[in-house]
């Protein structure tokens, strides 16, 4: 669980790197849908 965590963390800082304004709201778009899905796969 802690390494995809930190694999969430790799790919918000590589979005919000590219294009910070617009995928700030994306990424925690992205990373809520990560984590629901996740959640389910328990």
């Amino acid at each position: 669980m802690i390494i995809l965590m930190m694999f969430v963390q790799s790919i918000h800082s590589k979005i919000t790197y590219g294009d910070a304004v617009i995928s700030l709201d994306n990424c925690a778009i992205y990373e809520y849908d990560l984590f629901l899905l996740l959640y389910s796969m328990r």
